[in-house]
């Protein structure tokens, strides 16, 4: 088996809670890498000369694309929930897993996201295989994410 034939059979999944429970499969994540965001400030006196100092970490929206999950799934519910319900509901921050797995489905990184909510969803039309929903694009903000293994 050649090094790209190994890539191709990576995956994603996507849980609430501990990482315990039901799942979300993708084929594809964006979003993972923190920046260190800077502030500027002039020297006073000194017009030469503008100090950059660090100032807090910031994390992208997490993109998850070309998804599967069971229609009865928690994962489905938290985004049928959050997406139908508008702001007519309390929007419900969920601790999320995100966990790349290999070919076998073993765990090779795990991603903690605290305070996740979605910010958008995009089920693929016309899939109909049982209790099974294809998901074009689950977009999610998060207060933080970890890395934890």
């Amino acid at each position: 088996m050649t090094d790209f034939d190994q890539r191709a059979a990576f995956w994603f999944t996507l849980s609430i809670g501990d990482g315990a429970g039901q799942t979300a499969i993708f084929q594809e994540v964006a979003g993972l890498a923190p920046e260190l965001d800077n502030e500027q400030i002039a020297e006073g006196g000194v017009n030469r000369f503008v100090h950059r100092l660090p100032a807090a970490v910031r994390h992208h929206n997490l993109l998850l694309k070309r998804g599967i999950a069971s229609t009865s799934n928690d994962v489905v519910k938290w985004l049928g929930d959050a997406m139908t319900g508008g702001l007519e509901q309390t929007l419900v921050f969920r601790d999320v897993v995100l966990t790349l797995r290999g070919g076998k489905g073993e765990p090779l990184r795990v991603w903690s996201m605290r305070g996740a909510y979605p910010l958008r969803w995009e089920i693929q039309d016309g899939f109909g295989a049982g209790d099974q929903i294809a998901i074009d694009v689950v977009e999610l903000a998060c207060n933080s994410i970890e890395h934890a293994g």
